[in-house]
């Protein structure tokens, strides 16, 4: 009996199975078995990506990022969130001071 038969014996997947896919036992059509794969962290997929893959989502996310700090103050203005001059008053009491002390030697 080879390998592979036993592993659908058992109701393992054959190494043949593609990781994370659900299978049928040729023998017994009715049971299914799932194949255990390995949990990649993010970072993990990431590096595993082709350089050119991993270049165009990085110049993705910056477009994103400029455009957004580009049109973050257009849209301020058009919804009517811009800072009155009482609003820019009380945001300089609410930060705190600092007050410099001369220490004794």
């Amino acid at each position: 009996m080879s390998t592979a038969s036993q592993l659908h014996l058992t109701g393992r997947a054959s190494p043949r199975k593609q990781a994370g896919a659900i299978g049928h036992n040729k023998r017994n059509p009715n049971k299914t078995f799932h194949v255990v794969h390995q949990i990649m962290s993010i970072w993990q997929s990431y590096r595993n990506l082709s350089v050119r893959t991993r270049l165009i989502i990085g110049g993705g996310v910056m477009a994103y990022a400029a455009f957004g700090m580009f049109v973050s103050d257009r849209a301020e203005q058009a919804l009517g969130f811009t800072p009155t001059e009482d609003d820019k008053k009380r945001l300089q009491e609410a930060i705190p001071t600092i007050h410099v002390v001369d220490r004794e030697k």
